[in-house]
């Protein structure tokens, strides 16, 4: 959920110039949380 999250927020940012940058900091928190997914304690219980 939290991937599916930041992917919509990226799609949203990307080719709009005024939000270049918000696409950029998505882009890398994207990927920050795929490569880091394991070592994050997302127990809900």
């Amino acid at each position: 959920m939290i991937l599916a999250n930041q992917f919509v927020s990226t799609a949203f940012f990307a080719g709009k110039d005024k939000y270049e940058e918000f696409c950029e900091t998505n882009r890398m928190m994207t990927e920050w949380i795929a490569r880091n997914l394991d070592k994050l304690n997302l127990d809900t219980q």
